[in-house]
């Protein structure tokens, strides 16, 4: 399996560990896509829609250094999926994001039918491209979440949004038994590696093994795709078809 683009790396924005170049550079990918964490409790070191500005100005400025040098930089997000299903940054932030990836990060006690509801709910909005670390569990420290996984997968599956492996060794998250439901209903994954540094962006290869261990094909990953073909998936639910980065990146 051959993955071309690297998801989920946080390390750039909301850890202020490493820069969009060193990333980018580390990365060995063709296309990258740093992470930010969006705002909701300070978790990770979030970021609001002001500081989220200044990232997206940063970006603009190292793809027009880079030019066509180096993999595609794109912008990604972290965003909360909160109690009730809303997301963490209102419809008019989101639009300003190549790559918005929704996930729980609390309240992960709730009853299976509130907890589904939430799902459906932050899959309904057309900004979201990929539900990360769907059951939320860590391996050893807290059990996954309760939901109804096949309503949540009809619903995405309907919406084209992928739903994540999670290559962080404490989470694993799709599970293999998981992901190859996914597969065989039809329905998308993307591989990340859930970095919080540059080191940990080999996780990746432990995301992929998940993957080889659940026989999912290439088809089935979003970041396995050609940049065209994932660059118009990206696209497709957006109310004006156009991300930040659509045209910096092409």
């Amino acid at each position: 399996m051959r993955h071309r683009g690297l998801l989920p790396a946080k390390a750039t924005f909301s850890y202020e560990k490493a820069s969009l170049v060193e990333c980018g550079c580390r990365s060995h990918f063709r296309e990258d896509v740093p992470r930010a964490r969006a705002q909701r409790k300070g978790v990770a070191r979030g970021l609001d829609a002001r500081r989220l500005q200044e990232k997206i100005r940063e970006l603009e400025a190292v793809r027009r250094k880079r030019g066509k040098a180096g993999p595609r930089i794109s912008l990604g997000a972290e965003v909360d999926i909160l109690e009730d299903g809303r997301l963490d940054y209102p419809d008019d932030v989101l639009a300003k994001i190549d790559v918005v990836i929704a996930a729980i990060h609390s309240n992960f006690k709730q009853a299976s039918a509130q907890m589904t509801a939430r799902l459906l709910r932050a899959i309904d909005n057309p900004y979201v491209n990929i539900i990360a670390h769907p059951t939320s569990r860590q391996i050893g420290s807290r059990p996954p979440i309760q939901f109804d996984f096949d309503c949540v997968l009809a619903a995405a599956k309907s919406a084209r949004v992928a739903m994540e492996i999670d290559g962080s060794p404490w989470r694993l998250d799709l599970n293999d038994i998981l992901a190859q439901a996914v597969a065989r209903a039809g329905g998308l994954l993307a591989i990340g590696s859930d970095a919080h540094s540059t080191a940990q962006l080999n996780f990746m290869r432990y995301g992929v093994l998940q993957a080889r261990r659940a026989w999912i094909e290439p088809r089935c990953i979003v970041n396995a795709w050609p940049w065209e073909k994932m660059h118009e998936w990206l696209l497709h639910r957006r109310p004006h078809g156009k991300a930040v980065g659509a045209s910096a990146a092409d």
